[in-house]
């Protein structure tokens, strides 16, 4: 009996020991860890910076106006881009592909349908930028 209780009093004081030496040492440790840590993220790579060209719309619809009623089905779409632009022109059964003026303005006519029908317009220009935009017109046989 007493080899074990002498067994327990060792083995106790080896693992009370250890724990104790554990708690005065692991905040020592803990701390070279977090300074080795903030010193890696304290070097900061630099950052590239984007530049984004703003540039002004290069197309414009100037007639008919987006959501417009015509009584008439053939209608002439007219329109100002940059001068020597290409511009494609799309409705639902129709396309056409022709250039600006030389002051860059353009024209087309096209047959509407009865109901809404949208106008999707796409300028290309000589250093192959591009812009799109729609108007959607709405056609009736009624008299307003």
């Amino acid at each position: 009996m007493k080899k074990d209780v002498v067994l327990a009093l060792l083995v106790g004081f080896v693992i009370g020991a250890s724990i104790a030496v554990t708690a005065v040492k692991l905040p020592a440790v803990l701390d070279k860890a977090s300074k080795a840590s903030n010193s890696l993220s304290d070097k900061t790579e630099p950052t590239p910076t984007v530049f984004i060209a703003e540039s002004k719309s290069q197309l414009e619809i100037t007639s008919p106006s987006d959501l417009s009623i015509q009584t008439e089905n053939k209608v002439s779409l007219t329109g100002k881009a940059k001068p020597a632009s290409v511009i494609i022109l799309e409705t639902s059964d129709y396309s056409d592909i022709f250039e600006t003026d030389a002051d860059g303005s353009f024209s087309a006519s096209i047959n509407l349908e009865e109901g809404g029908n949208p106008v999707y317009l796409t300028t290309v220009d000589l250093s192959g930028n591009q812009e799109t935009k729609s108007v959607t017109l709405f056609y009736t046989t009624e008299k307003l």
